[in-house]
């Protein structure tokens, strides 16, 4: 009936409920009806396609997706997840492995399917691109301007299906998860504009390094990464210290939105407080990046509260680094905090957020714990800016806003 409504449809975003299903006795998922029923297959030439918690018989699915591919040569946005429940259930009935995504590639490109010029490929929840060679299959790399890869581990009801990183083990060198991260360099992205990896490991560090070589590519990347300076993880500050022994001294980007330890951030901050001589993490950026950085977000791990937040926010050393980015007109601090916190610093955060714009010139939008505005520089006032609270729909459609919003959304 849809489709017979609407046959000039060009956009399809379905997110299924994320519940959990009854099986039949025979392990396999039994679904309710109109979760499966749409047949997507009957729309044509959609430019965007977006199927998030996908449940059910996955096997099915991954043969009705690539029916939906063939139907849109000129498709230019896909996001693709699975569903934790399908995902367990398929794992034991060997229908799904980490492969799942390889398949699907390389079933679509045995049905006849040329590569896909995307723009845009977010690849959710255990849809991840373990073979560059299968990838290619699907779409052709050169044209790519943003892509999403949530590699975080695959488990249900805290059971572990697969593991691309194993707790404690980001300090392993060598360790790999086995996606496909080589896609998203310079070499075969090179047109990449918007780059965002839910989890650091030490091979997403290698891609960081590898872009970091390509300055040219380096300054027009977005750039977001969970867990960046966690504890065990790599301090961040490594990709913008000189150091003769490394490659990628200065990394430069257009934008970077990043995780770090609270502890590892308090300890750089007090110590250029204190004038120690050892530079802030925030002022390592501003220096490498002053002439090319256009967003910068820090989302602080373990938020110790509203007494030390406070102290922060009173401190000089962002302002600092604000007044070091002349070009940065996005602005995020711990912007998806607890609710709580958020309503219980409001004053004090507004009167943050005036601080920053103050000393920030270029500031057009400000985001701190899950408060958001549009800083007005020509106030009818006669002021000199005047802070606009946006809306959810409103702070979505700016870019570093919605690029960092997975940290909102999908909760570790």
């Amino acid at each position: 009936m849809l489709h017979q409504s609407c046959r000039q449809l060009k956009a399809i975003q379905i997110e299924y409920p994320n519940t959990e299903i009854f099986t039949n006795f025979l392990g396999l998922l039994s679904t309710p009806q109109p979760y499966w029923s749409t047949d997507l297959a009957a729309f044509q030439n959609l430019q965007s396609l977006t199927l998030n918690q996908i449940g059910g018989n996955l096997r099915a699915w991954q043969a009705h997706i690539v029916k939906i591919l063939l139907q849109s040569p000129t498709l230019k946005e896909l996001s693709l997840s699975l569903c934790a429940m399908a995902i367990y259930v398929g794992h034991f009935a060997s229908i799904y492995d980490v492969l799942y995504f390889d398949r699907l590639c390389d079933s679509y490109a045995k049905a006849g399917g040329a590569p896909l010029k995307l723009r845009s490929l977010k690849c959710g929840q255990a849809m991840m691109p373990m073979s560059l060679a299968s990838l290619v299959k699907l779409t052709d790399l050169q044209y790519l301007e943003e892509a999403d890869i949530c590699n975080r581990n695959v488990a249900f009801r805290g059971e572990e299906i697969h593991s691309f990183y194993p707790t404690g083990q980001f300090t392993v060198n060598n360790i790999s998860s086995g996606i496909a991260y080589e896609a998203f360099g310079p070499k075969h992205s090179p047109n990449l504009r918007r780059l965002s990896i839910h989890r650091y490991g030490p091979d997403v560090g290698g891609l960081l390094f590898t872009i970091a070589d390509d300055k040219v590519h380096s300054r027009r990347l977005a750039l977001c990464v969970g867990g960046l300076g966690a504890p065990n993880s790599t301090d961040p500050a490594a990709f913008f210290t000189p150091n003769p022994g490394r490659r990628g001294l200065h990394m430069q980007l257009r934008m970077f939105a990043v995780e770090v330890s609270r502890r590892r951030l308090e300890d750089l901050i007090l110590s250029e407080a204190l004038g120690t001589g050892r530079p802030s993490i925030l002022d390592m950026i501003a220096s490498s990046t002053a002439d090319s950085l256009e967003g910068l977000a820090v989302h602080m791990l373990d938020e110790p509260g509203h007494e030390w937040a406070t102290k922060f926010l009173r401190m000089s050393v962002l302002e600092s680094a604000l007044g070091k980015l002349p070009r940065l007109t996005q602005l995020l601090f711990n912007p998806f905090v607890a609710d709580k916190l958020g309503q219980h610093m409001s004053p004090g955060v507004v009167f943050a957020a005036h601080r920053l714009a103050a000393a920030g010139p270029a500031l057009a939008y400000i985001g701190m714990y899950r408060q958001f505005w549009r800083v007005n520089r020509h106030p009818s006032d006669g002021s000199p800016f005047q802070l606009e609270a946006l809306e959810e729909k409103e702070w979505r459609e700016v870019e570093l806003f919605e690029m960092a919003s997975w940290n909102y959304d999908h909760p570790e």
